[in-house]
């Protein structure tokens, strides 16, 4: 295999939802059980890419990549909406999570997607209480629950 190929092997393989059918996609903010969540952006998508990351910094979480998924498809050939991934996260946060869990670190640290699609951006995310009881997590409801709020109050800085 060429590294081509294995490049966009291994793109399509981070891309695709470890949850497979159990995905559901949510568009109100307040929906409960919801794995992943998405946001209707009132921002441009650089506009909205930048106030995430101004928002994740100043909130003291570290951004540890932001990887312009549409560039990477054009450098295997292809083509690719403008979509952008950010990493990121908080060691404080992820931490206990990974140390009474491991198998939790395959999912941290988290990860917004931000997209555009017919002049709509759109942001999602998955909700720390599905990882959480994807990975049969205990005895952390109060971490959570903060966790989840905190990333609903994150994307509606631009929604």
């Amino acid at each position: 295999m060429n590294r081509q190929m294995f490049a966009t092997a291994l793109w399509c393989l981070a891309t695709t939802p470890i949850l497979g059918d159990h995905l559901m996609q949510d568009t109100s903010p307040n929906a409960t059980g919801a794995i992943v969540v998405t946001k209707l952006s009132r921002h441009s998508y650089s506009e909205t890419i930048a106030t995430l990351t101004k928002t994740l910094t100043g909130g003291g979480n570290t951004i540890f990549a932001t990887i312009d998924q549409a560039a990477a498809a054009a450098s295997a050939g292809l083509n690719l909406r403008p979509t952008t991934l950010i990493i990121f996260g908080n060691p404080k946060g992820g931490t206990p999570f990974m140390e009474a869990f491991p198998a939790v670190g395959l999912e941290l640290p988290l990860k917004l997607l931000v997209w555009e699609d017919n002049a709509k951006v759109m942001v999602a995310y998955k909700r720390v209480s599905a990882i959480a009881a994807a990975y049969n997590v205990t005895g952390m409801d109060a971490r959570v629950e903060a966790m989840d709020h905190a990333l609903d109050t994150l994307t509606n800085t631009i929604a």
